[in-house]
């Protein structure tokens, strides 16, 4: 731990919890589409399922799980404007995100250590729309770099690569933590350090995938506990 020098951290699901506010945002939806008792809570199940496929296929397009929830319920002729809907949706989602335990003061001691601290994500679909999550989070001024994958940089390897070279890094000095073990595996190959996350998400198809991270946690407290033990 102590030739860790970059440390490359994943947004959703990592720094913040932005999963459990699913359930209200698709409820938020479903109202505003004039959705009722059980036909409402048959949307928001089906809007649930569509979106936990979708983040397994990298399907980004909210616009996709509202269609295809609708079409589900026999309501492919209803009339509305979807690009509105799409919008409710990431307000209601970009409000109910919450910054997880310790995340705070872990980037914190970080940047006490003089640790260059990364932000690499993937995009949400909408340009600009992650770093705008990042900087309402309040965890935007905690980062040297933000880095957002399929708008910045086509892969998180290439991300990791050019922030080893910027920096004049070893990989093995640079760090990803992520929750998903698909990232994981993808950067592991390459040499570079990964700590898997084990969150535990309203969603759940993207992170049965099997993967061999350098190191598993709990949460980031678990991490700031081994770092603060290991560099103080």
């Amino acid at each position: 731990m102590k030739n860790w020098k970059l440390f490359a951290f994943d947004f959703d699901g990592t720094l913040v919890d932005s999963y459990t506010c699913l359930n209200k945002v698709w409820e938020k939806v479903g109202k505003h589409l004039g959705l009722k008792n059980n036909e409402l809570n048959n949307f928001i199940e089906i809007a649930l399922k569509e979106e936990d496929k979708g983040d397994l296929l990298k399907i980004h397009d909210r616009s996709i799980y509202i269609k295809n929830a609708l079409n589900k319920l026999g309501y492919s002729k209803m009339d509305f404007n979807l690009r509105q809907i799409v919008r409710i949706y990431w307000n209601k989602r970009t409000y109910g995100t919450k910054v997880l335990p310790c995340s705070i003061k872990l980037l914190k001691f970080l940047k006490n250590k003089n640790c260059i601290i990364t932000s690499v994500s993937e995009s949400d679909g909408l340009p600009s729309l992650k770093r705008k999550r990042i900087k309402a989070s309040g965890l935007e001024k905690f980062f040297n770099d933000i880095i957002i994958v399929g708008e910045d940089v086509k892969s998180i390897k290439i991300a990791l690569t050019q922030l080893a070279n910027k920096y004049n890094l070893k990989r093995y000095e640079c760090v990803f933590i992520n929750d998903k073990p698909e990232p994981i595996n993808e950067v592991s190959e390459f040499g570079f350090v990964t700590i898997k996350v084990d969150f535990e998400s309203i969603l759940k198809e993207a992170w049965k995938i099997p993967c061999n991270p350098s190191l598993r946690i709990k949460n980031l407290c678990m991490l700031f506990k081994l770092l603060k033990d290991t560099l103080e």
